[in-house]
């Protein structure tokens, strides 16, 4: 049986050494909480830039080979969801200004592709997340 996961910025849990503690959360859910694996993957999680986002994303992708090397679930979940972060934020910021997807409450239209150099941080990204 598992533990039901609170709403609190972080969980008291060590995932590394509990994995059965650990919930499948839907889509990004809970990758800023979880540790030992947010202050492993979010220092090298970045977008801004075609440079970084390729470094980021073979980075957090070398780090779900070696989670799985190492049979840690948890951790290849993570690394999932920081990928696939990095793919959606990269593609908001190249539709949308300032990746701003909201203007004054509501919804605004997206942009055919504003930021060229986020749309290709997108294909990078994306390119590592069909691996």
């Amino acid at each position: 049986m598992y533990k039901q996961m609170s709403d609190d910025p972080a969980y008291d849990i060590e995932f590394q050494e509990n994995p059965t503690e650990y919930e499948i959360g839907r889509a990004e859910q809970d990758a800023f909480k979880l540790q030992p694996y947010e202050s492993e993957l979010l220092p090298v999680w970045g977008i801004k830039t075609l440079h970084e986002a390729g470094r980021a994303a073979t980075d957090i992708y070398q780090k779900f080979e070696e989670y799985n090397q190492a049979r840690e679930f948890v951790g290849m979940d993570m690394a999932r969801k920081y990928l696939q972060m990095g793919w959606t934020r990269s593609l908001r910021y190249g539709k949308y200004p300032g990746g701003r997807k909201y203007e004054s409450g509501e919804e605004r239209g997206p942009q055919e592709w504003y930021d060229e150099e986020n749309v290709t941080s997108h294909k990078c990204t994306g390119s590592i997340l069909r691996r």
